[in-house]
């Protein structure tokens, strides 16, 4: 019955309290449980090497968690700052210059268009709305295509959708909201 409550208790209040703080545990004390619980399993398994390679091993060094770096500082939301790659070989730049032009048309700040990480020739296009007419608040869009021109254009028919929508909703405030109990 000691050890059912005791499992009870690590698995309801011990563990959920490691997820939460997990990110104020220091990384040498992560480092040795990582490595007292790869030993406790290569025990557990035995002597034979058919099992394959310990938990320990298969643990990045980071423990799977990374932090962010230190000397970045968070990225500055300016209106109309457009950052993109360059047309693809055999490409012009006119039509992706004349879609973000009818981006910022739409309210789009923030344009960024950069290549997918491990998808060949993938691009993705992201730029965010201002919601309201302080500004305050911001939708992010994103959309992916095969090159920055098709990306962009999907990032644009996007943007032109929600516009539209939020145009035949009408205007927003306390007056068009509906209460519903």
């Amino acid at each position: 019955m000691k050890l059912r409550s005791a499992l009870l208790v690590l698995c309801m209040l011990v563990v959920p309290g490691v997820a939460m703080f997990s990110h104020r545990i220091p990384v040498g004390m992560r480092t040795a449980v990582r490595e007292a619980v790869g030993r406790g399993v290569a025990w557990w398994q035995g002597p034979s090497e058919a099992a394959g390679p310990s938990v320990a091993a298969a643990v990045p060094a980071s423990g799977g968690m990374t932090s962010p770096p230190a000397a970045q500082p968070p990225p500055v939301v300016a209106k109309a700052v457009i950052v993109a790659v360059g047309p693809s070989p055999g490409q012009s730049a006119q039509p992706r210059r004349d879609l973000e032009r009818r981006l910022e048309e739409l309210g789009g700040m923030s344009f960024e268009c950069r290549p997918m990480q491990g998808l060949d020739g993938m691009h993705v296009a992201s730029c965010r709305v201002a919601l309201d007419a302080s500004g305050q608040l911001m939708r992010v869009f994103q959309a992916s295509g095969a090159d920055a021109d098709n990306a962009t254009r999907a990032l644009v028919s996007d943007v032109a959708a929600w516009k539209q929508r939020m145009a035949l909703r009408g205007p927003a405030g306390p007056a068009s909201v509906e209460r519903r109990f």
